[in-house]
């Protein structure tokens, strides 16, 4: 199935998590913030919330810096 992040589809599995998806990108769940249809997605349910063909999916990474 194909979904939107940040901007680019990317195919991913049928039955995928929001978790999943972020592994696949070789991201850290643990520092991104996350949308998920313009609805914001709590850290901790990452794992429960599963992504849908079409979804419009926005991962924010914060970074610190002096």
């Amino acid at each position: 199935m194909r979904v939107i992040v940040n901007g680019d589809p990317v195919e991913i599995h049928e039955g995928a998590t929001l978790y999943d998806l972020i592994l696949s990108l070789a991201q850290n769940p643990e520092k991104l913030v996350s949308s998920v249809n313009d609805v914001i997605v709590r850290r901790k349910v990452y794992a429960e919330t599963p992504v849908r063909d079409g979804d419009v999916i926005v991962l924010l990474a914060f970074v610190g810096g002096g």
